[in-house]
């Protein structure tokens, strides 16, 4: 190998890194929910509502002051045992017997979790570049409006 080679090979591996495709985006909520029923996984919308709940309950935290973090707590609780119930009903429905809620709700929370990273991972980057983790950041505010939506109709909240 000449030497010229080795002086020029991080720049062939940055070139070769900045042209892999970046990480996929998020689906916005909206997209997923206009999709025929039989592409949507069952209870994946309100796992998703979960998500958003407890990444913005992880990111702001106490910031959020106590009325609204309790809420927060709450929506993301509810809509992950509404997911698991959907899906013990779809079990049924489809004959593979009854299914535990419980361990449903733990495959929910464990289903969630690496979403909920997503939406930290993008809050942070919104603080970075614009010094509010949501406002701005039309994907995040529109799942946001979406899930109090579903939320208000399907649970009365």
């Amino acid at each position: 190998m000449r030497i010229e080679n080795v002086r020029n090979f991080p720049v062939a591996v940055a070139a070769i890194i900045f042209a892999l495709p970046a990480a996929a985006e998020m689906t916005p909520l909206s997209e997923i929910l206009t999709r025929p029923p039989d592409r949507i996984e069952v209870g994946y919308p309100w796992i998703r509502c979960a998500a958003l709940y407890t990444g913005i309950e992880r990111y702001a935290g106490v910031n959020l002051g106590p009325d609204l973090l309790e809420s927060s707590r709450k929506a993301a609780e509810r809509s992950l045992i509404f997911a698991a119930m959907l899906r013990v009903q779809k079990a049924e429905e489809r004959g593979f017997g009854e299914l535990d809620v419980q361990k449903q709700v733990d495959h929910a929370i464990t289903e969630m979790e690496p979403i909920m990273l997503e939406y930290v991972d993008r809050f942070r980057a919104n603080f970075a570049a614009q010094g509010s983790f949501m406002d701005g950041d039309q994907m995040s505010m529109q799942d946001y409006s979406l899930c109090a939506e579903m939320r208000s109709v399907v649970l009365g909240e």
